[in-house]
């Protein structure tokens, strides 16, 4: 799991469960008890009780944590990879499809781009049986669902 999609999960569950952890000591102690590893170690010198610069709000750990373990290049990483990817002859239209959705969301496609974008990163073989499906007025999800079916 990366670390934004841990960081998302946590931000969720600490603001749906926002009743059980009323208090900031409660939401860092929470968060704390979640930590292991190396990242444990990263951030314990600051929740000590003898610290010079503690955590005093769970933001607080949340911007140091998203500055030591974040990439800051994460956008430029995935318009790569979305730009590298195409559907192999062999790879059925599903597994490819889904890889695609993943990486058009991280390299944030306009979902107006996504039918044309899917359609020139089809395996030719793909392409050449949707071709009229692509040619009208149907949405992304109408045509990918055609891609399913000659697939």
């Amino acid at each position: 799991m990366s670390f934004s999609d841990w960081l998302s999960r946590i931000k969720n569950k600490l603001r749906e469960n926002a009743d059980y952890y009323p208090t900031k000591s409660m939401k860092l102690a929470y968060v704390e008890g979640l930590i292991g590893g190396e990242v444990a170690k990263h951030i314990s010198p600051r929740l000590r009780d003898d610290t010079v610069n503690p955590y005093t709000t769970i933001q607080d750990l949340f911007e140091h944590l998203t500055f030591a373990y974040e990439n800051p290049n994460r956008l430029f990483t995935a318009k790569n990879e979305f730009k590298k990817l195409f559907m192999k002859s062999t790879q059925s239209f599903h597994e490819f499809h889904t890889k695609f959705l993943q990486l058009a969301s991280e390299a944030k496609v306009a979902p107006a781009k996504l039918k044309y974008k899917l359609n020139s990163k089809l395996s030719f073989s793909l392409q050449k049986a949707v071709i009229s499906h692509f040619n009208t007025e149907s949405t992304f999800y109408e045509f990918a669902k055609q891609c399913t079916i000659y697939d």
